[in-house]
């Protein structure tokens, strides 16, 4: 019982020195409960332990090795966002296209890199399918190619093609068609205005302004294209 009554008398000494300067500042009042409270966990602890029948050695190493356990836990949360960038970076390593999701106090932007071929790709989700689009801001829509459109699950039966586009290999006709839900890394828009092209009108969906003006911003940074949520 003198554990007890150690905690009660040390927790009504506390008490009466809060009392004792509560016409002190704020503060300083402060300071004193907080000391008051994590001293009385100390002291509830100590008693604990004593009381106990396990040898102090024991529970010091134990006490360390939580300690550790929880500064291991600590510091990987704090540098949480820099270890997703360098997960991020060997994926897009390993996958080209993979969109890089960073987030800070303004927001979140989504980065991708510069392909070998020196045009900007990146995978997007269409209605919940990954497809590859190439960037291009001279589109003014999104346009997908016609298998894309299928892989989608867009209905192209009931599509009519009289639409007239340019693309790289000349002029076609496509058919304009909403996309209910687009999302590139942690980006997302739903009702996305967009095109389907033709068969083999198109090697690989565009991804054009129809998308590209919904965000924030975009911009180039040397071989990255940044965009803005």
């Amino acid at each position: 019982m003198k554990p007890l009554w150690f905690i009660i008398s040390a927790a009504a000494l506390i008490v009466i020195l809060i009392l004792a300067f509560a016409d002190l500042q704020t503060a300083a009042t402060d300071k004193i409960a907080y000391l008051g409270y994590y001293g009385i966990w100390g002291l509830a602890a100590t008693s604990a332990l004593l009381g106990s029948k396990i040898k102090l050695s024991d529970a010091l190493r134990n006490i360390a090795i939580w300690c550790v356990i929880i500064f291991a836990l600590m510091s990987v949360y704090s540098v949480r966002y820099e270890l997703q960038d360098i997960a991020h970076r060997l994926t897009a390593g390993i996958i080209p296209g993979s969109p890089l999701t960073r987030y800070n106090e303004n927001g979140k932007t989504v980065t991708l890199e510069r392909s070998a071929n020196g045009h900007f790709r990146t995978r997007a989700s269409i209605n919940g399918t990954n497809l590859y689009f190439t960037i291009d801001t001279g589109a003014s829509a999104v346009v997908l190619t016609y298998d894309d459109a299928l892989a989608a699950n867009i209905d192209v039966n009931k599509l009519g093609f009289n639409y007239s586009v340019e693309t790289a290999n000349g002029s076609t006709n496509a058919a304009a068609v909403i996309i209910d839900h687009m999302k590139i890394g942690d980006i997302e828009r739903d009702n996305v205005r967009a095109l389907v092209s033709q068969p083999g009108a198109l090697s690989e969906s565009l991804l054009g302004m129809s998308f590209l003006n919904r965000l924030s911003g975009y911009s180039v940074r040397g071989d990255r294209l940044i965009l803005a949520d």
